[in-house]
């Protein structure tokens, strides 16, 4: 998932939020495993093992200053 096409779907979006996540992955037509490892690989968010609580990344989406 190229970087451009995210920061576009992300506009508005909280992505500490699984239902936020769970619409980007429709809209995309990829599994919410990919989207959430694509995610924490660019260090947009961080999800700690065994855990289902999102935290925002150190790295903020160009063009986001706020995720909540």
């Amino acid at each position: 998932m190229p970087v451009h096409i995210l920061e576009a779907k992300l506009k508005g979006r909280d992505l500490t939020n699984w239902k936020h996540l769970y619409a980007i992955q429709k809209e995309l037509g990829v599994t919410i495993s990919n989207l959430v490892y694509r995610l924490q690989d660019l260090g947009w968010i961080y999800i700690p093992k065994d855990s289902k609580q999102i935290y925002p990344g150190k790295a903020i989406p160009s063009g986001q200053t706020n995720i909540f």
